[in-house]
């Protein structure tokens, strides 16, 4: 038997722990005090990340505050587990209070790291950002900050064990500067990326430090306070292209008390005018003129960053978006089939392009393979199932639609007013739908069909469509083609939105009707 150095409390010789306070046994004695600091930490983490989401005005302060310090416990609580994994597997010297360190040290690194990482892909976006497409500047940053914090992070833990070592081995160093050197490190390391920081960040305009400050709040959701410093900002250098940006980005992001949507639209046309042909800012400017709903400049926007960036297919993706949006139905498929060039593999881009296909009726098999694909590479999700489903049926293969319109509607009580739809058009062509008319009629009086013209006529035409088989001058066969033509319906009859008499289709409904009705 020997005696706890801590809480002295008789125990077994071969015990590394006591059963008793839990000190560790197989080093120097310590009091309780780091293992108390050692699970406080993370609540006291929480508990100022809330402080600060309340100073700074973020969105929904407490939640996103309680988030982001939730973050950086989980960055302290893994830290600290590297360093065990490491000193462990390595034998590598440490202290009680080292796994408190180890943690701490990680999480004050990796803020510090943080902003370093921004203000260095900010001085070097002038090069950057004409060359890359908005997905790659999204980023850009997450990739400087990699590079930038992994080699702080290991040399942070090295420097927590190497001061374990000079404390419990002072004759290990085998200078007084060394010893000194290894036992404040893990101070040293923060406050060297602190000095490098305030040194690059100083030697820069102050138009780009704002612009910094202003895209870090930005990522933390503090819109108002970013508006606030990027407005004085150009009070004081109005021709800084990337301030515009900025207040573009934020007024488009974010709800603001100060600015309407309109001014996102002026801040992004000032940028691309003071720096003309950068892709990523033609790409939001088009994303804001669609936010204004004028198709025609936004798709202009979209084909000039396109035509400056073709390799990048997010750009193609999203003049295809912007093309389908505005029923140019013909230039959708042809920017999707660029972007499929770039990306055959994008699960999203294999719907997008099936269900512009299936809209136009064209290359019909083509367009089931590309449904099929989306779904083996993006199972259990309902938007693509609906597509697979609709390639089924205008592939002429019901039975199989109707399968795949069962698995969406297994488990889920909602679904979007254009599954409901095809799911009625599939049921109808098979001769299951019960009370077409009033199904028809119900989906017409949904303020989320009326709000979407196109939408709108094509469930008219199925209403017609489905009218006529009723009354015999139409065969079940011919529904799929009176379907299609939807565009040639001029206007949206006012008839349409006043019969609220029947319920949408719902999966339950939908199997009484196959099992027996």
């Amino acid at each position: 038997m020997k005696t706890c150095p801590e809480c002295h409390k008789p125990i077994t010789v071969s015990l590394l722990f006591c059963t008793t306070c839990g000190a560790d046994l197989s080093q120097p004695a310590k009091v309780r005090r780091e293992r108390i600091l050692f699970v406080l930490t993370p609540f006291f983490l929480i508990l100022m990340g809330i402080t600060l989401g309340v100073e700074f005005k973020l969105a929904d302060a407490v939640d996103n505050g309680m988030a982001y310090g939730g973050a950086l416990a989980m960055l302290y609580l893994f830290s600290a587990m590297v360093f065990w994994a490491t000193t462990k597997a390595f034998k590598l010297p440490s202290l009680p209070e080292s796994f408190w360190q180890a943690g701490l040290i990680s999480t004050v690194n990796f803020v510090l790291c943080s902003l370093l990482a921004f203000l260095i892909s900010e001085v070097f976006s002038e090069k950057v950002i004409m060359a890359v497409g908005p997905a790659r500047y999204h980023y850009a940053v997450l990739e400087t900050l990699v590079v930038v914090f992994l080699p702080v992070f290991f040399s942070g833990l090295l420097a927590v064990s190497a001061r374990a070592r000079v404390t419990r081995f002072p004759e290990s160093a085998p200078k007084p500067f060394l010893g000194f050197l290894f036992k404040h490190a893990l101070v040293l390391i923060p406050f060297a990326v602190a000095f490098l920081t305030a040194f690059i960040s100083f030697a820069q305009p102050a138009a780009l430090r704002a612009t910094v400050q202003a895209r870090v709040l930005y990522e933390l959701q503090a819109a108002d306070v970013a508006l606030d410093i990027v407005d004085a900002a150009l009070a004081a250098d109005e021709s800084y292209a990337q301030l515009h940006f900025m207040k573009g980005i934020l007024i488009l992001d974010f709800v603001s008390t100060k600015y309407r949507a309109t001014d996102s639209v002026k801040s992004f046309e000032r940028a691309n005018e003071l720096k003309p042909a950068v892709p990523t800012w033609l790409y939001f400017l088009s994303m804001a003129y669609d936010r204004e709903r004028d198709g025609p400049a936004a798709i202009a926007a979209a084909t000039q960053a396109v035509d400056l960036l073709p390799q990048d297919s997010s750009l193609w993706q999203h003049l295809g978006d912007l093309n389908m949006k505005y029923n140019n139905g013909a230039a959708a498929v042809t920017a999707y089939k660029k972007a499929f060039e770039l990306t055959p593999d994008d699960p999203k881009l294999l719907n997008n392009l099936a269900y512009a296909m299936l809209e136009l009726n064209m290359e019909l098999p083509q367009a089931l393979e590309m449904a099929r694909m989306s779904v083996e590479l993006l199972p259990g999700y309902s938007f693509n199932l609906d597509t697979l489903a609709w390639a089924y049926y205008k592939n002429s293969q019901y039975a199989e639609a109707l399968e795949v319109m069962s698995d969406i509607f297994a488990g889920r009580n909602e679904v979007s007013p254009e599954i409901d739809f095809h799911y009625a058009v599939i049921l109808q062509a098979m001769g299951m739908l019960k009370s077409p008319l009033e199904t028809f009629d119900k989906l017409l009086a949904r303020p989320e069909v009326a709000a979407d013209h196109k939408f709108f006529q094509q469930v008219y035409q199925a209403r017609l469509a489905a009218e006529k088989s009723a009354s015999g001058t139409v065969s079940p066969e011919e529904l799929n083609k009176d379907e299609t033509t939807a565009d040639k319906t001029p206007e949206q009859p006012e008839q349409a939105g006043q019969n609220p008499a029947a319920a949408t289709l719902d999966a339950e409904s939908a199997v009484d009707l196959i099992e027996g009705d």
